[in-house]
């Protein structure tokens, strides 16, 4: 049999052959067998209200609000912070406060209009000199305070420290005079501050020499300004206001002798074109001037060189003069050359009140 009848028989075979479908039956078993349905549930979730939202919010954050605060204040101050010292930066200007209101308190001891001088005239009017030297009679008890600020040239050499023998603080200064003689004083005072307001208020007592004055002083820190009393006993003190406008240094002095207000002038401290000045102007009183005071070097030695306004009930008389310290055998006076303008020179002598006197040394 060739490849070609046999593949012919397997065909007719084949088809010979009757192949029954079972495809139906399956179907219908497979539809009577018992059926399991799986049901896919959605996980449960936390569905609130926005009034119960607002509530749980309103109170987390007082909740978190409190712990803020109740950790804050169970924090320790931290023990390196510095003490607030009520007069730092302005040692200076307390020092030369100082010095003015002792130096004045001592003339308080004595009228303020005797003070012993005499007076050598060149030419002139009589009345008129006589009025110019009453008027620097007055001027006398404010030339310690010129002599000390120009021959200590600022530097006053202060300190300031902590102590504990009955004051909180203790303030020391030196100052010298034109002579190179050296004065210390001393302040020992307590401070208290209002943390809110930042007020500050000091007691306490200004040695010189042998003497001791009561004082007490106001202000606001940072200001630089502030209110000195310094005190011979209730009735006879000095009242200094002290403050810093623009670079000028402004002092407002205050004279009560007997519980009554007899003079107020200002010192005003500035540096013009690298000139330092001082001008004295009287308030109130029985002087009405106006001195600018300078420093100046004549063989070496230190003077007051000073200009003046003066008003003469409207006649209005301006010049200048030169204080110098006169030196003789026991006595130091202050020697100076008044020059009028328009009008001939004349020279007159004064005591020179020193820190610790009551009168003028000399004469």
């Amino acid at each position: 049999m060739t490849n070609k009848e046999l593949k012919k028989t397997i065909k007719e075979k084949a088809m010979a052959f009757d192949v029954k479908d079972f495809s139906q039956e399956i179907i219908q078993k497979a539809q009577s067998l018992p059926r399991t349905i799986v049901i896919k549930q959605e996980k449960p979730s936390l569905r609130l209200k926005p009034i119960v939202w607002l509530s749980l919010s309103l109170m987390t954050s007082l909740f978190l609000i409190v712990l803020v605060l109740t950790d804050q204040s169970v924090i320790p101050p931290d023990p390196t912070v510095p003490e607030t010292l009520a007069l730092e930066d302005i040692e200076d200007a307390v020092a030369l406060s100082t010095i003015q209101a002792t130096s004045l308190i001592d003339v308080l001891d004595t009228e303020l209009s005797t003070t012993s001088s005499y007076t050598t005239l060149f030419m002139g009017p009589r009345d008129r000199n006589d009025r110019i030297q009453d008027e620097l009679l007055d001027v006398q008890r404010y030339l310690q305070t010129i002599e000390m600020l120009y021959a200590s040239n600022e530097n006053f050499e202060t300190v300031d420290e902590a102590i504990t023998n009955g004051y909180q603080r203790h303030m020391r200064f030196r100052t010298r005079d034109f002579l190179d003689e050296e004065n210390d004083y001393d302040l020992r005072y307590n401070q208290q501050i209002n943390q809110e307001t930042q007020r500050f208020t000091i007691n306490g007592v200004i040695q010189v020499g042998t003497k001791s004055y009561p004082m007490t002083a106001e202000g606001t820190l940072g200001d630089k300004q502030f209110r000195m009393i310094a005190t011979k006993d209730e009735e006879n003190y000095v009242v200094l206001d002290y403050s810093e406008v623009g670079g000028s240094y402004i002092y407002t002095v205050e004279l009560v002798k007997n519980d009554l207000s007899i003079e107020t002038v200002t010192i005003t401290l500035e540096e013009i074109e690298g000139i330092r000045t001082a001008t004295l102007t009287f308030i109130d009183g029985e002087s009405s001037g106006t001195y600018t005071f300078t420093m100046g070097i004549e063989n070496d030695r230190k003077i007051i060189l000073v200009t003046y306004t003066l008003d003469f009930d409207g006649d209005v008389e301006e010049g200048t003069m030169t204080i110098r310290i006169l030196q003789l055998p026991n006595v130091r006076t202050y020697s100076i050359l008044v020059e009028p303008e328009g009008r001939p020179a004349f020279t007159f002598a004064m005591g020179r009140l020193m820190p610790g006197m009551r009168e003028p040394h000399g004469m």
